[in-house]
């Protein structure tokens, strides 16, 4: 996979990609990244970006709507997290990730909560609706990835994006229909 020469890298990032789907949750979540990227500067949180938003296309989101998490909403230099999410969304800004809404810095309830942006009084295109979460670090997402699936009951699917074909990626605690579901999202994605 990560041989230069003989391999499937393409020159972008490698990210995981994982979609959940939570019980009582009225849509998937995609989350990235929880597996590979430990701490991923600017850059490789925008090629994490792209790979999460193609996986996000690929289950018909045409317009996904993305929140590049931290712990609060507001840029704190001393948070780099925040920075980088700052960042991030003006990149959005720019057209540099195509067809999505990009809002960031957010904590993860103004993200999935409608009414805690009501109450905190953030609005944005995001706030309460996102589609795909784009974490600071590995431990962050993957932290929320496991409280999701051991706490909430969620199903999940996982693959490595960002190669020239998508590769199945699984924690090794995962039951078959984790697995199954690997495999279903890596054809599609493949296909795309």
């Amino acid at each position: 996979v990560l041989d230069r020469d003989t391999g499937l890298r393409t020159g972008r990032a490698l990210s995981h990609a994982c979609v959940v789907q939570v019980p009582g949750f009225p849509r998937l979540l995609h989350i990235s990244d929880i597996a590979l990227n430990i701490r991923p500067d600017l850059a490789r949180k925008a090629d994490i970006l792209r790979n999460q938003v193609a996986v996000a296309r690929v289950l018909g989101l045409a317009r996904p709507k993305v929140a590049v998490i931290a712990a609060l909403e507001k840029v704190n230099p001393d948070m780099p997290a925040t920075v980088d999410a700052r960042a991030l969304q003006e990149m959005a800004e720019r057209g540099e990730f195509g067809d999505c809404d990009v809002q960031g810095p957010l904590a993860l309830d103004l993200a999935l909560s409608p009414e805690a942006g009501a109450v905190k009084g953030v609005t944005g295109p995001v706030v309460g609706q996102a589609d795909v979460l784009i974490m600071p670090d590995l431990e962050t997402g993957n932290v929320l990835y496991k409280a999701l699936i051991h706490l909430a009951g969620a199903s999940s699917a996982g693959i490595v994006v960002g190669a020239r074909c998508p590769i199945v990626l699984l924690s090794r605690s995962d039951p078959a229909p984790f697995k199954v579901n690997s495999i279903a999202l890596a054809v599609l994605a493949a296909f795309a």
